[in-house]
């Protein structure tokens, strides 16, 4: 019975140990890392959709107008692209962009927010007018690293 309980105990505490070992963030991926772009609609057909990246790569996604998917999905970034995300944000030297780039007084202009968390500094940029054309090469290249393929539709929770 004893020997019984030790490998039910030794099992049990693999399981929680390679479970554990499942969610911690990526080597070379800050664990506080977070990474969220919004990209807003205009009065044509400017996609727009919400996305948030985590230490794990796991990506929430929700496509609400004119985006590719359209609706909630969700996928996980391989390593490689979660490292070159990190990468693109601090050869950018994202924290020395402004926090808002914009004039209200145009009408029209879709905008895109990007807010990332790192090493306990959280910052977000709004480009909606006038922003420097790096900040727009960033948030290209972040979706781009990203990608469109390997979503899966989250079902709806009734």
């Amino acid at each position: 019975m004893n020997s019984w309980l030790t490998i039910c105990c030794a099992a049990l505490l693999g399981c929680a140990l390679s479970c554990a070992t499942s969610t911690r963030a990526v080597r070379g991926v800050p664990a506080d890392f977070s990474l969220t772009i919004e990209r807003t609609p205009c009065k044509g057909r400017c996609p727009a959709y919400v996305l948030h990246v985590d230490a794990r790569g796991h990506v929430a996604y929700e496509g609400k107008y004119f985006a590719d998917p359209m609706g909630k999905h969700e996928k996980t970034l391989r390593k490689a692209q979660l490292r070159e995300l990190v990468a693109a944000i601090q050869a950018a030297d994202f924290w020395a962009y402004a926090e808002r780039y914009d004039e209200p007084s145009i009408k029209d202009v879709p905008s895109a927010a990007t807010q990332c968390t790192m090493n306990g500094r959280t910052h977000r940029v709004l480009n909606r007018f006038n922003a420097p054309e790096s900040l727009g090469q960033l948030q290209a290249r972040l979706d781009s690293i990203i990608g469109q393929d390997g979503y899966q539709p989250v079902p709806e929770q009734p």
